[in-house]
């Protein structure tokens, strides 16, 4: 019997297929790279939703940094809505991982009727949104069948930085020193995200039995980790089915903090840089409201990776591609152990059956078990 692919599986599988795209970078982003430059542009629209709204959450501070300018991060239901014209200096880039999500494929019809090319980012270039598409371009993920997007997270979060790398680099926005400075971090991140792995393995096994049992979770995170913290809670509570908010560090404590009881689970991410006092100082503190408060330190992968001191900024922008294994692994492990995957009951059916987020191509896809 051929044994079921996992999210586990995929999260073992991103650091090879990470590496794997930064080598073929050139080629992988030569297309998008080309529309960036040529066009001028002077702010990016990202129109996404679910993980890759996350992803790009958590590419967009590196990106900013790196190529001076302003990003914005949109679902695709505010752009459709609320949306009225695209200046001539923003570039729209539409993601969807399945290349079948119905907003997505709905928010590419809108550039149009703006009035501009679409572009759009899948990790399917022979799914139903290439149908709208002037471009699409394959992010290089490869396949994931299972719909708890693990691989992809990573991997879009990957091309999103490297887009703005080999931009910057194209643009002259920074010296060759420096692009194989950066360079170089993304290889160390490749090792931090199995550094990680090893650890939240490590982490659950010594903790399970309370982590098993948490129904009220908040994930804090702070600059380009803010969308780990989105892309967590969207983790656990799509799987481990519990409440799980995601908020600013600092934001946590002007108002959410009041309802935190001890049966609250608080997880809160760590930083690289000056702000990590700050964290540390939040975190302590909220131990007078419960007793499961994880500190997720980025401590030990510096020193174990040898990060200097001087990297230390570009390597906490580039954070998220690591820390996101904490809550991939945790919401697989957790909801694995519990046995919740089924759990969600003939209501929820009945929800899906009134309200599409696919297509009809993927619900057969869906339907003959091709994903999962």
């Amino acid at each position: 019997m051929k044994e079921q692919v996992t999210m586990d599986f995929y999260i073992q599988e991103t650091p090879e297929v990470f590496l794997k795209n930064l080598e073929n970078r050139k080629k992988l982003l030569e297309k998008i790279v080309n529309e960036f430059v040529k066009g001028g542009y002077q702010n990016i629209f990202i129109i996404a939703s679910g993980s890759s709204n996350n992803s790009a959450c958590c590419a967009v501070p590196f990106m900013e940094k790196l190529l001076g300018i302003q990003i914005r991060v949109l679902t695709p239901f505010y752009f459709c809505h609320y949306v009225d014209a695209l200046p001539a200096d923003t570039l729209p880039l539409v993601i969807s991982q399945s290349g079948h999500s119905t907003n997505a494929i709905q928010a590419a019809r809108r550039v149009k009727e703006l009035g501009r090319a679409v572009i759009a980012l899948t990790g399917d270039s022979d799914s139903d949104i290439k149908e709208t598409c002037s471009l699409l371009i394959d992010y290089g993920m490869g396949l994931e069948t299972v719909g708890y997007t693990t691989k992809g997270a990573v991997i879009l979060m990957e091309f999103l930085m490297l887009f703005a790398l080999e931009a910057a680099a194209a643009q002259k926005k920074l010296n060759e020193a420096e692009y194989k400075r950066l360079e170089a971090l993304f290889r160390k991140a490749a090792q931090a995200h199995q550094i990680v792995y090893r650890e939240v393995k490590r982490f659950y096994e010594e903790n399970k039995e309370l982590l098993n049992r948490m129904e009220k979770v908040y994930i804090m995170g702070s600059g380009a980790n803010m969308g780990t913290a989105l892309e967590g809670a969207l983790k656990i509570s799509e799987t481990v089915h519990c409440m799980c908010g995601a908020y600013e560090t600092e934001e946590y404590i002007h108002g959410p903090n009041i309802q935190v009881k001890k049966d609250y689970t608080l997880f809160f991410l760590d930083s690289f840089t000056e702000v990590k006092e700050r964290i540390c100082q939040i975190r302590e503190a909220s131990r007078c409201l419960t007793p499961n408060v994880y500190g997720l330190s980025g401590t030990f992968i510096s020193r174990e990776l040898g990060i200097k001191k001087e990297d230390m900024e570009w390597f906490d922008l580039i954070s998220p591609l690591f820390n996101v294994v904490y809550f991939q692994y945790l919401s697989y492990k957790i909801t694995e152990e519990t046995d919740r995957w089924d759990d969600n009951g003939k209501e929820y059916d009945q929800f899906d059956a009134l309200v599409h987020s696919k297509t009809e191509t993927y619900e057969k896809m869906y339907q003959a078990g091709l994903v999962t």
